[in-house]
């Protein structure tokens, strides 16, 4: 646009190829979070929290961030929320 080339096109996309690059951050993030919530219950029951007994990846979401219009736009728009959800099981002993 700059150098005078005019965009035809109404519709634009953005393809976010990264995630292989985030996942284990977040994969890590999430476990811990699971870890603190399980501490949580741990502590309100009297018991202590044990190793992890089963533990499962989800699906990964990528939506319009928070605050983006969900409506007309969104989904042109280069900026994404990417959401892991995942399943951790503990033991408490």
């Amino acid at each position: 646009m700059r150098r005078g080339v005019l965009l035809q096109s109404s519709t634009m996309s953005f393809t976010f190829t990264g995630l292989n690059v985030i996942k284990p951050a977040m994969v890590a993030a999430a476990t811990q979070d699971a870890r603190a919530a399980a501490e949580q219950f741990a502590l309100d029951s009297g018991a202590d929290v044990g190793s992890i007994r089963r533990a499962t990846q989800g699906y990964f979401s990528i939506t319009a961030r928070d605050g983006d219009a969900e409506g007309w736009g969104a989904a042109d728009s280069p900026f994404k929320k990417v959401r892991v959800v995942t399943t951790v099981d503990f033991m408490l002993h």
